[in-house]
Formats: structure tokens, sequence, C-alpha cells
């Protein structure tokens, strides 16, 4: 609620103490309406003093209202006093909320009391707890100088075998340097023989994989060229095989002719032998057989031939066949070297690597 609310509510009380007052015709002033209406006097005295003053110039004033303007104003003054008894319960309400929570801060307040009053008697029973523990120590602290005297007396002699042994650490320190120093000179010997032998192995490995490259690289060129010409050669061969097989079947053809001429021979033959026929016509006829059969031989001639370079395509097919598995071999083989070059170099780091972890140790 804000202050001018508060100061209305605060005004219409004491206003209402003071019309109350002067109803009953009691006698008027600051300290009895601050009494009765529970305030201080320096704050009930600004509204006393605007209600004498608002008294007086109603005394001054001889004028009747009208009938409605009271009926009016009597709402008014029934309203707001409504409205102030409902301000006065909601006042009321708040402070009956303030008080409860001081009440509920007073309580954790003596709580917290009672709490801080146990651990002031627990810090008071370890301190006492604390001072018996001290004594103690005291009396302990005086046996542990005593035995303190001994110690050192002890420690000196010590000290004087510490040195003792110092010296002799220190030289057996420096023979050890010398002897891991000379060691170490036998490893780096050691390890630039072994360096240099495995450096020369791998350059050989190197220069005979280079070589391999190489050789498989003009492998794969002839090979490829093989491959060409057995693509020409099967070519020719399927050719071949074609004019073989069509003079086979122009060979049975001429059989077959040449074995009907020779029918159609002996047949004439005898024809002109029982008839006397014109000789001059039978010997065209067997002119053209005995035509028929030289080119039956000349195709004949022609098949052997075809077969021969068939077998000749045939070997040099197989060779290329050979060639290739060779090829393939050779390519296992270099897959192979090239594993063992890199296990050879894997070997040889590692090799490197535990020499220097030898001499760092």
């Amino acid at each position: 609620m804000s202050e001018t609310n508060k100061d209305l509510q605060r005004r219409e009380l004491v206003f209402r103490v003071l019309d109350d007052l002067k109803q009953n015709g009691e006698r008027i002033n600051a300290d009895k309406v601050a009494r009765m209406a529970q305030m201080g006097k320096q704050t009930v005295l600004p509204y006393y003093n605007e209600w004498r003053y608002l008294d007086d110039s109603e005394k001054e004033v001889d004028t009747e209202l009208p009938a409605d303007l009271v009926r009016v104003l009597k709402r008014g003054l029934v309203q707001w006093k409504h409205e102030a008894t409902e301000e006065q319960r909601t006042l009321q309400e708040e402070a009956n909320q303030e008080i409860d929570n001081l009440q509920e801060q007073n309580r954790q307040l003596t709580d917290e009391r009672l709490h801080f009053k146990e651990q002031a008697e627990q810090l008071t029973s370890e301190n006492k707890s604390l001072k018996e523990r001290i004594t103690q120590l005291q009396d302990g602290n005086t046996e542990l100088e005593k035995q303190q005297v001994a110690l050192n007396e002890q420690l000196k002699g010590e000290l004087q075998k510490s040195e003792t042994l110092a010296e002799q650490a220190e030289q057996l320190k420096k023979e050890h340097a010398d002897a891991l120093k000379a060691q170490e000179r036998q490893l780096d010997t050691k390890h630039d023989a072994q360096m240099n032998h495995w450096m020369k192995v791998v350059d050989d490995e190197r220069r005979l994989r280079a070589d391999i490259e190489q050789q498989l690289k003009q492998e794969k060129e002839n090979q490829y060229k093989l491959e060409k010409e057995r693509n020409e050669i099967q070519y020719r061969l399927e050719s071949k095989s074609r004019a073989h097989l069509e003079a086979c079947e122009e060979r049975n053809q001429l059989r077959q002719q040449n074995n009907e001429l020779s029918a159609k021979r002996h047949l004439l033959e005898s024809i002109q032998q029982l008839a006397n026929c014109d000789e001059g016509k039978l010997l065209s006829v067997v002119t053209q057989l005995k035509d028929d059969s030289v080119h039956a031989e000349r195709l004949k001639e022609e098949l052997t031939g075809t077969n021969t370079q068939l077998k000749q395509l045939q070997e040099k097919i197989a060779e290329s066949e050979q060639v290739f598995n060779q090829l393939h071999q050779l390519e296992k083989d270099l897959e192979k070297e090239r594993g063992f070059s890199e296990a050879l170099k894997l070997s040889l780091s590692q090799n490197a690597a535990q020499d220097s972890s030898g001499k760092k140790a």
C-alpha cells in the first residue's frame, strides 16, 4: 500500500475519533485523540489542526444544505466508511501477517541462540580436552628433546659415514659414467655398421625392384603385343576356319559331282561302245571331268595348308598363355619383394628406436 493511502486512512481515523468526541460532547485535545487513535502526537497533530480548521469553517457558514445534497453526502459518507473499514481490515491483516513473520523470526533466532549455546558448550569441552592434550604434548616434547640430543650425537657419526660413502659413490659414479661412454661408443660403432649394412641391403633391394618393375613393364608391353597378335591370329584363324568349312563343303560337293561324273563317264563309255556316238562330245565331257578333279585336288591342298597354319596359331596361343602365366608369377614375386622391403624398413626403424632408447638409458 502506498504512503498516500496510509495518510488517507490516518486522516479518516483521526477525523472519525474527533467527530465521535464532538458528538458525545467530550473535551477535545491532541493528546486524547492520539491516545484513542493509537498514534503519536506528532502524527495526529496535522490532521487535528485540519479538522479544527474545517470545524471552524462549518460554524462560520450559516446556510442549510438541500435535502438531496444531504442525502447524497450521507450515501458518500456511508460508502467512504465502508471503504475505510475494508482498508482498516486489510491493514489489520497485514499487521497480523507481519506479527506472524516477526514471531517466526523470533522463534528461529531462539533456535539459533540455543544452537549457538550448545556449540559454545561443546567448544568449551573441546577446549578443555585440548588443554589436557597440550599438557601431555608438552611432557612428551620434553622427552623428545632428550631423545633428540641423543639422536644428534648419533647423526654426527652417521654424517661422517655418509660423507665417506658419498666419496665412494662419486668414484663409482665416475667409473660407471666412463664405462657407459665406452659402451655407448661401441654401440654407436655397431649401430653404424648395422645401418650401413641394412642401407646397402635396402639399396640393393631398391635396384632389384626397379629392375623387376622395368622387366615387368617390358613383359607387359610384350604381352600387349602378343595379345594383339593373338587377336589377329584368332581373327585369321576364324577366317581360315570359315574358309576351311567352305572348302570342305565344296570338296564334298565336288566329290559328289566327281562320283556323278565318273558314273556318267562309265555310262558314256558304255554308251559309246554300244552306240558308237560322237567322240568329240565325249572328249569334251571327259575334259570337264578332269578339270573338276584337278580343282578338287587343289582345294584339298589348300585345306591341308590351312590345317597346318591352324596348328601353328594354336602353338603361338599356347606360348602367349605361358608368357602371361610367367608375368603373373613375376607380379606375385614383386609383391613379395615389396612386403619384404616394408618389413625390412619397419625392422630398421624399430632397431633405431631401441638403440636410441638404450642410449638414453
